[in-house]
Order: structure tokens, then C-alpha cells, then sequence
């Protein structure tokens, strides 16, 4: 009950599992946290960004009352779990005091939101509950335990191989100066990091990068955390002779 402002650690059997699950406060915005001169808000906003760091997945607690349903600081939290590797689940909190039409709407509506403030978590799916009434509580347990064991996942390399020869079918469409994908390998997790090797020099990589990207979020189900994909060149001399063109 009550403001929160300090982390509050809870040992906690969820789902069959054990857990330790932290309640934190929000973040004000910097600008009016300053100007007020509020230590206290500015300390709990320090210790909030450390418990995200330190965290596996991040919930984004939003009020289904609310006028503005995702306001900018819960932009700015969500993008601090995931620049801290973290994965993050959306839960739609009061979900009973709203009618199931209205409710259906607002979840699409949101799910649209996240999309297109949150690009680098994939796709988002939020998540109704009520606090109150105990109503998903099982699917948001559910939901966090998925995404805990998708973000530390590692793939054999059959399975990376696998998706190696689906994205040389692709780049045959890719025009002849694409780069070619020919070797994957998994070289991090929590959340997934995956180097791939490419058999011509990658001047330009962002929207080759993208492409990766979206295409091992898809393959694998990495939606709601942040991947990486590292692209490497075959030829080492190659790739510097096109970096040092491009410059």
C-alpha cells in the first residue's frame, strides 16, 4: 500500500518456479525532478534504473483507466530495460473496470503503440490483468517465464545453419551487391547475440542489419527483448578496403 520508493524484493513461487520479484517506483521526468530539487524522487529514480539493470525481465505496469495509457516515461523505462539487455512484458493493470469491447480495442490499439515506440523489442503483446481481481495473473506469469527462457536461450548450430540456408534463398533477391550470408554462430545470451559471417564486404550494414535482425526475431520468437547481430566479413581485407572507401 501506498507510494513506493524503495526496491521491494519479494521470494516468490511462480508458476512452479522460484522467482524474486521486485516492485519499484516509477521515474518522474528529469526536467521536473530537477527543478523541483526532489532528492528523494532522484535517489528512487537511481535505484529504479539499477534494479532494471540487474533484472532478467522487466513488467511495464500500465493503468487501463488512464487517459494516456503509455506515457513517455513508460517509453523511457521499457528503453532502459532493453538497453540494458532485459526482456520486457506489458501488463494492462484495472483490465475489470473496463468492458471487454472496449478492452479488446484498447489492447490492439496498444499493441500498435509499443510497435511503433518500442521498434528494437519486436513485437509486444500487452497483457490484461487486474490486481484486484486476481484476472491474468496466470497468463502474465505464464508470459514472463516464456520470454526468461527464450532471452537466455542458445541455439545449436544446426538450427543457426538452418536459418543461414533460409536467408540464401532470400538473397537471391537481394540484388548481386548484397552481402551473403554463409556461417552463424551464437556467441551470447541473455540476451542472444549471433555473429554471422558474410562472404562479400558489408560497407553499408544498417538495413542488411535490420533485415538479420527481424529475420532471427522471427525465426526464433525473440520478440520482447533486445538481439544482437553481429556481422562479420569473410574476407577481412575486403571489408576494410570498403570501410576505408566509404569514409
Amino acid at each position: 500500500p501506498g507510494v513506493t520508493r524503495d526496491p521491494v524484493p519479494v521470494a516468490a513461487s511462480w508458476a512452479g518456479r522460484d522467482v524474486v520479484l521486485i516492485d519499484t517506483a516509477g521515474l518522474r521526468r528529469r526536467t521536473r525532478t530537477m527543478a523541483l530539487g526532489d532528492v528523494i524522487d532522484i535517489v528512487t529514480s537511481q535505484a529504479t534504473l539499477r534494479v532494471l539493470q540487474q533484472s532478467e525481465v522487466s513488467i511495464i505496469l500500465l493503468d487501463a483507466t488512464e487517459a494516456e495509457i503509455l506515457t513517455h516515461q513508460d517509453v523511457v523505462i521499457a528503453s532502459e530495460a532493453a538497453k540494458a539487455g532485459r526482456g520486457v512484458v506489458v501488463a494492462l493493470n484495472k483490465a475489470d473496470a473496463v468492458n471487454e469491447e472496449a478492452l479488446g480495442k484498447l489492447l490492439a490499439l496498444l499493441e500498435a503503440e509499443l510497435s511503433r515506440k518500442l521498434p528494437h523489442l519486436g513485437q509486444i503483446r500487452p497483457i490484461a490483468i487486474s490486481a484486484e481481481t486476481g484476472r491474468g495473473l496466470d497468463r502474465l506469469a505464464a508470459a514472463v517465464l516464456s520470454i526468461h527462457e527464450r532471452w537466455r536461450r542458445r541455439f545449436t548450430t544446426r538450427e543457426l545453419m538452418d536459418w543461414v540456408v533460409d536467408l540464401k534463398r532470400v538473397g537471391v533477391n537481394m540484388g548481386p551487391g548484397a552481402p551473403r550470408p554463409k556461417f552463424a554462430r551464437q556467441v551470447d545470451a541473455g540476451p542472444p547475440a549471433v555473429a554471422v559471417l558474410c562472404s562479400r564486404a558489408v560497407s553499408r550494414t544498417d538495413s542488411f542489419q535490420s533485415f538479420l535482425t527481424n529475420s532471427l526475431r522471427n525465426r526464433f520468437d525473440l520478440h520482447g527483448m533486445p538481439i544482437r547481430v553481429l556481422i562479420r566479413d569473410s574476407n577481412p581485407a575486403a571489408a576494410a578496403a570498403a570501410a576505408a572507401a566509404a569514409a
